[in-house]
């Protein structure tokens, strides 16, 4: 494409964000707006990083979410909510819903990711997971190691 050394070309100056383990990260999804980013790797966990005003990617969520490698994290669009997929060499894909927790308004209320579906129809690791454009409706697609891909 020739348009694309051009585009290269306006790439700003890479901002490092501390990923908060050890672990190799397998994969990195920005939202839709492009003010977050949520991380998945080999220690089970994601995590999920906001854009403050001053630029920089702060750690706001990070939880055990498999029970094996994580291979990939994806967004929904933004009309179906704070909506994140994942897929393991457990088996699984999970759904996860940033949901309110405690009381609106006072310091006990946090804003936690929580599964909201888990899909258990693999004999095999799932290695990928891809949220269908919005016109389909809120749709998933996934591959996985027994070379099937199914469209949930």
């Amino acid at each position: 494409c020739p348009c694309l050394p051009r585009a290269m070309s306006t790439l700003r100056p890479a901002t490092k964000v501390f990923a908060g383990n050890n672990c190799c990260i397998h994969f990195i999804a920005h939202d839709y707006y492009g003010k977050r980013i949520a991380t998945c790797s080999s220690d089970k966990n994601i995590r999920v990083f906001d854009k403050g005003d001053d630029d920089q990617w702060v750690l706001t969520s990070q939880w055990a979410a498999h029970k094996s490698t994580i291979w990939q994290v994806d967004w929904a669009h933004p009309e179906y909510g704070q909506i994140l997929a994942s897929c393991s060499d457990d088996r699984t894909v999970k759904i996860w819903s940033e949901q309110g927790h405690g009381t609106p308004g006072h310091h006990d209320f946090k804003m936690k990711f929580q599964a909201v579906a888990t899909i258990t129809d693999f004999t095999k690791g799932v290695t990928c997971i891809a949220f269908a454009p919005r016109h389909l409706g809120l749709q998933l697609a996934s591959a996985c190691n027994d070379g099937k891909v199914r469209v949930h």
